[in-house]
């Protein structure tokens, strides 16, 4: 194994601050690359060269720029992440390489994943990048961002509702700021869960407010993947406030009548939960009850009481199909050892006499037809 010499590396440091603050782009360019092949291993020589590097992203050469932005994501640590990620947010914002877009939005998540110093900095950091990249990030980033938000870090609950406030506040101000046609599907989604979620928690609106924002919004122009979650948040707000104002009942019947099938009947649904069994909506969408596990009676022996009433008053008692077992066997497989074939796989019996085809086929011919 090679050990890298201190005083070598000292040496090729100072060359390359020199090449940095040259006033050639190709000078800089080679200080910029001399830099990226030794700050990963040797991070301390990158800290002096920071605010040259940043000059060097302001630069209108884009061939330096992209070398630059390289550098900054390699050179990124605990200490200097925050300072990073704006700039290179910053630079984000203002390009339109869509393939350098791509490129830098990828980078931006995992070095927030990576270095992020607290969750509220993560939250607003991601947030920013949703904002700014829209459906450039991947999915499973908005995933884990609201189970984050949802079960916290574990510490303390205190802390997690500290976090989930922190979350709130900034989507109740972007739901007050901007209309949803400015804000890409995968923040709009994000923020529609969150609200619904834990919009008590807000200082800033009350959940009948945020219910009613979250109303206009769903009558925008939107994917139905999108209106989708703002329904969603709109039937937990309802059961969070215990009444439905006439905008949220307003729009619940007009869904009901939705080309989405899906959307139909999860309005149809909810619909009739409010006009039969209002007392039941907070047990159906009970609140901050997301990340909880829920328990399955796989035996359903809530039903036994309504079973033996119906039985006493002439029901017939269930009796399983003849066929089940073979239902089931088609459906899951079944052992070889314990299920025969339905279809007969003998072979024929070989014919007892061998014809001579050709002698047939010459005594056809001579027949004189």
């Amino acid at each position: 194994k090679i050990y890298p010499n201190t005083k070598l590396l000292d040496a090729a440091a100072d060359a390359i601050s020199r090449f940095i603050d040259s006033r050639s782009n190709n000078l800089k360019y080679l200080g910029v690359t001399g830099l990226a092949l030794i700050v990963e291993t040797h991070p301390q020589y990158a800290a002096q060269h920071q605010m040259s590097v940043m000059d060097c992203l302001e630069d209108p050469d884009e061939t330096l720029q992209r070398k630059t932005l390289d550098l900054l994501y390699r050179m990124t640590n605990p200490v200097n992440v925050e300072f990073i990620t704006d700039k290179l947010l910053d630079f984000l914002r203002g390009t339109t390489d869509l393939f350098l877009k791509q490129q830098l939005t990828t980078r931006v998540c995992s070095v927030a994943e990576r270095y992020a110093p607290d969750n509220g900095w993560y939250i607003k950091t991601i947030t920013n990048l949703f904002e700014v990249s829209g459906d450039m990030v991947d999915l499973q980033v908005a995933q884990n961002l609201m189970s984050l938000i949802a079960e916290g870090t574990g510490e303390s609950e205190e802390q997690d509702m500290m976090l989930r406030q922190t979350a709130i506040e900034l989507y109740v101000q972007l739901l007050q700021d901007k209309p949803p046609a400015q804000l890409p599907r995968i923040l709009l989604e994000t923020m529609a869960w969150c609200l619904g979620e834990y919009a008590y928690l807000s200082s800033a609106m009350s959940v009948e407010q945020i219910l009613q924002n979250l109303c206009l919004w769903n009558k925008e122009q939107l994917t139905d993947s999108t209106r989708k979650f703002l329904t969603s948040a709109i039937f937990k707000l309802v059961a969070q406030a215990g009444t439905c104002p006439p905008e949220a009942a307003e729009l619940i019947d007009e869904y009901t009548r939705s080309k989405d099938v899906d959307l139909q009947q999860r309005c149809l649904e909810f619909q009739n939960m409010l006009t039969m069994a209002p007392q039941y909506l907070g047990e159906i969408l009970p609140v901050d009850a997301s990340a909880e596990d829920v328990d399955v009676d796989i035996n359903l022996s809530f039903l036994d009481n309504f079973c033996q009433e119906a039985l006493v008053n002439g029901a017939r008692s269930y009796s399983k199909p003849e066929d089940d077992d073979d239902d089931e066997d088609a459906l899951y497989g079944a052992s070889s050892a314990t299920t025969t074939s339905a279809f007969k796989m003998t072979p024929y019996a070989k014919p007892e006499t061998n014809i001579n085809r050709s002698n047939m086929i010459r005594g056809m011919g001579s027949g004189g037809i």
